[in-house]
Parts: structure tokens; sequence; C-alpha cells
């Protein structure tokens, strides 16, 4: 990176410097009360609290008003009241002040510029929208825009959350949904369930409080409101102390809503696990155990049971079906696998160090007979370009599985023998090393220096 050298001391001058220097491609910046986010090929500029609008500018396409890139912003952390004011605590005691040297590094000036923006978000409504995992710009401009925004969000925050994305439920969408917001927040929240196309009953809006934020997306919403037209969806919710993701996943599945049962539901909330790995939520075991079971099933015919007990009555079905998957396709002769492993498969990313890409069925099928598991299902999705699988042999012996959403390659899961799954600090490590092994590097100039927005 070039460096300015010269006797300026102003801060405003050294962050126009770094902005005209030819190298700077990525970072944060605080002026005028904006925060602009730079990357190689885009430029995003958010305008805090309590106005919260976004615009965002690329190579091919003129400035443009963004929720879902601000939204990515935003991280938990970024969010969370006192987190970053601490960090800047001990930065100031034990490193002093930021120096004319530290404006060259990134990570400094990254965090220079974050701390004024989130300060000006009201410490409520900053743990309000910190305490969810998904749209927390939404969320916060209908708390900046809407009074009673911030009640409702508190009182019933999965209501909250829909209100917050009205049009992702209405057909066709409100054309001003915050102008909309401000007059639904003076009713009922039984009027407002039914604005949104859903039941406007009792008996959801005390369901819709069960819901746990983190288990709320943009993407679920339409899932849980068709769910919640269902009697037997709300009669099973009704005896559920908690719905969290897993509970919504098995919920918004049409093919399992009649084998569950409250006791295996209530099972599944007592052996939820939630973490993030590299910010994307891992799925739970329970549900890749009903995914892979449900689909092994359909490929071999298999009667289904007529509900589901317990996790340990979900277990021994899907091992029944490993078993009687992995003779299958032994059993499926020469000529059939012959013809399924002429398909090629495309790896998203090259192999690396104790990681390797299976990349046709003859391998797919030997890791499943290994590792006692059914990755050989998945032949179908990764010839659609929608998964790929790994084989892991460092620092243990595992599989992993990638899932394709939005245009980005995710982890799903990893597991070793048996499905028995991989603790958060190993899946870190393995996606790590295998993202870091095929890191693109963009070497292409935004173009013309950026003119800051007054």
């Amino acid at each position: 990176m070039r460096r300015y050298r010269g006797h300026a001391e102003s801060p405003e001058l050294h962050l126009r410097l770094l902005m005209k220097t030819p190298d700077w491609r990525r970072g944060l910046a605080w002026k005028n009360g904006k925060l602009y986010a730079f990357e190689p090929s885009s430029v995003l500029v958010m305008r805090m609290w309590p106005d919260m609008l976004a615009w965002r500018k690329t190579k091919t396409k003129p400035w443009a008003a963004t929720r879902r890139h601000a939204d990515e912003r935003l991280t938990r952390d970024f969010l969370e009241p006192g987190l970053m004011e601490r960090y800047a605590l001990l930065r100031t005691q034990y490193g002093g002040p930021i120096r004319w040297e530290d404006c060259f590094d990134r990570m400094k000036l990254d965090f220079a510029a974050a701390l004024p923006a989130v300060q000006t978000i009201p410490d409520r409504e900053r743990a309000i929208a910190a305490s969810f995992s998904d749209r927390r710009w939404h969320l916060l401009a209908m708390m900046a825009r809407c009074p009673g925004a911030t009640d409702l969000l508190e009182a019933n925050p999965a209501l909250g959350f829909a209100l917050a994305n009205s049009w992702v439920l209405k057909d066709p969408p409100p054309t001003q949904p915050m102008r909309a917001a401000r007059a639904l927040l003076r009713r009922s929240q039984g009027n407002i369930q039914a604005w949104l196309n859903l039941p406007g009953t009792e008996r959801v809006r005390r369901i819709l409080r069960k819901v746990d934020r983190a288990a709320l997306s943009g993407r679920m919403l339409p899932l849980i409101q068709r769910a919640l037209w269902r009697p037997e969806v709300q009669n099973i919710l009704a005896h559920l102390p908690v719905i969290n993701s897993a509970v919504i996943r098995f919920l918004t599945d049409p093919d399992c809503v009649g084998m569950l049962t409250p006791r295996f539901l209530l099972d599944v909330l007592e052996r939820s696990i939630a973490f993030h790995v590299n910010g994307a939520p891992m799925n739970h075991h329970a549900c890749g155990l009903w995914r892979d079971a449900i689909r092994m099933a359909r490929t071999m015919s298999s009667t289904r049971p007529a509900e589901l007990r317990s996790m340990q009555h979900l277990q021994r079905w899907h091992d029944g079906l490993v078993r009687d998957y992995n003779r299958y396709t032994r059993g499926l002769g020469l000529d059939g696998a012959a013809q399924l492993s002429d398909v090629p498969y495309r790896p998203p990313f090259a192999e690396t160090f104790g990681i390797q890409p299976l990349l046709n069925f003859n391998y797919l099928c030997q890791e499943g007979r290994e590792m006692h598991h059914c990755v050989a299902s998945y032949h179908s999705q990764i010839v659609a370009g929608q998964y790929f699988v790994y084989r892991v042999t460092s620092p243990i012996r595992a599989t992993l599985g990638l899932r394709r959403l939005d245009g980005e390659w995710q982890l799903d899961q990893l597991v070793e023998a048996g499905n028995a799954p991989v603790d958060v600090w190993g899946c870190d490590d393995v996606m790590r090393r295998l993202t870091e092994s095929d890191a693109v590097h963009f070497v292409r100039d935004f173009g013309a220096d950026v003119e800051l927005i007054h």
C-alpha cells in the first residue's frame, strides 16, 4: 500500500488520503453521519439512526437503495450494546489512542468508523436488533420511523419481525410498508396478524410469542405463514414451551407434518444445539436425519412410519434406511453404477491437505459405506450443482457437505462415522482451510475516486 508522508494530523484528512489511495479497496469510513463500506467492486453508504437509509453503487450499476447489503453489515457483534465500547476501552488503556500509522491498518480503521456509527442507535433498540439473526437493518428502520414498534418487538418478537418485513407475506406487497406499519401499530396484535395474512386469533398470537428470535428469517416467514393456517400445526405448537429453528424446519415441511407428535418435538427441543460456523447457522441434527431419511425412502420407494415418537425412533428409522440404501447402491449392477459414474462432479473448492472432493458417484458410494451414512443419496443434488461432498482425513476422519444457498456455498454438515456431528471448532477449522485454499483475490480497480455524498 502506498503511504502518504507529511505533517497532517487531522483524522478527516487521513481518511481523505486513504480514500484517494489507489490500493485502498476495502474498509469502513464514518463521515457526516454516514457509514461508508468500500469493497473492490462496490461502495455502500448507510445513513444511520434515526434515518436508516442505505444506497449501493457497483462498477456496472448506479446508486440504488438497498436493505439487504446494509443488513449484511449489521452483524450481532456489531450491534450488541457495550461490546464494541468495551473493546474501545481496552484498546485505549493498553494500546493508546489511534496513531497516524494505525490509519493504514484496515481493522483499526474499520473499528474507528464502526463505533461512532452504532453509538447513534439507542441502547434499547440496539439490543433488540442484536437479538435477531436476520434482517436487523429492517427492524431498526421500523423502530426508528414507527412509534410503538419497539414495544411490539419486545412483546411479540415474531409478529414485530413479520411487520418489519410485510412485503414478504403480502400479495401484492405494500407500496409504503412503513406507513402501513405506523397505522397498524395503533391497533391490536390480532388486527396486525390479519393484515399480514396470518390467522387473527388469540391462539396464533400466543404461538407467535413462543418463537425464538434467532429462528426468524425472511426466507422462513412465508413457510411459517402457510404452516399456521393448518389446524394440526396449531395443535402441536400449542403444547410447546418454545419454538426454535429445529421445530420450525419440521413444521414447515409438508411431508413431515402428518408424522409429528408433541412428544417428538419436545425431544428435539431438549437436544437442540444452536451455533454458527463462518456466520452460517448449522442444521440441527434431527433435521438432517429427517431430510436424509425421507430422501432415501423416496429413492427406494420405502414405507415410512405413521408418526415420529422420539429422536431415538427417528434415529432407528434413519439407520435402517442407511443400511438398505448402501445395499441398494451396491446392487445397482455394473451398468447402472457405470452410467451414474459417467456424470462428473464439479467441486466448488479445490483439493487441499486433508480435504478431498468426491468427483463421481463411485467415490460417493464408497464414502457412504466407509462412514456408515447416506451421503450417496445426494447424487442428484450434486449433479444439479446445489450440493457437494468432500472426504476429510485430517485432523479427523469425517465427511463434509456443502449446500449452495443464494449463490453461495455454505457448510451444511460435517460428520464422523455414523453421522456423529463434529464440534463447532472442528467445523470452523475445516471450512477455513477449504476456503482459504481457493481464495480469490480481486485485482481490478474500482474506477474513479468515490465522491462522498453530503
